[in-house]
């Protein structure tokens, strides 16, 4: 006895949605991963505010609320800073001083989060 299968209109649509919700999330976690990974370390701090915040079932945000987190993925020219206060500028590490105005030649960019989020991949 032969059997047949009907498939209601509109299925395939129904179909490619339902896959996409349930590769969504595993998707965010495998960037997360990556950007994790990829995270340049000093002390760690980048690193350990990585997050993802879901927005709705096909929306997301991933990284971090740092503020020089796109710094360190971007970049930075070079700047002045100048100190907010009656003091000069100095490093801890290294108890160099160097007043109260000083003259950054900028940092290079140490990409994480755009490698992590292009990578091609399969799920």
């Amino acid at each position: 006895m032969a059997s047949t299968v009907a498939f209601a209109p509109g299925w395939e649509e129904r179909y490619n949605r339902q896959v996409e919700r349930a590769a969504f999330r595993p998707l965010c976690e495998l960037i997360l991963a990556d950007m994790e990974r990829g995270c340049p370390e000093d002390k760690g701090d980048l690193k350990d505010s990585l997050r993802i915040r879901y927005l709705n079932q096909h929306g997301a945000r991933i990284g971090s609320d740092l503020d020089y987190a796109t710094v360190v993925e971007l970049g930075s020219g070079p700047h002045i800073i100048r100190a907010k206060g009656n003091y000069s500028l100095h490093n801890a590490e290294t108890g160099e001083y160097f007043g109260p105005v000083v003259m950054h030649p900028g940092t290079p960019a140490q990409p994480f989060m755009r490698p992590a989020l292009y990578r091609r991949r399969s799920l």
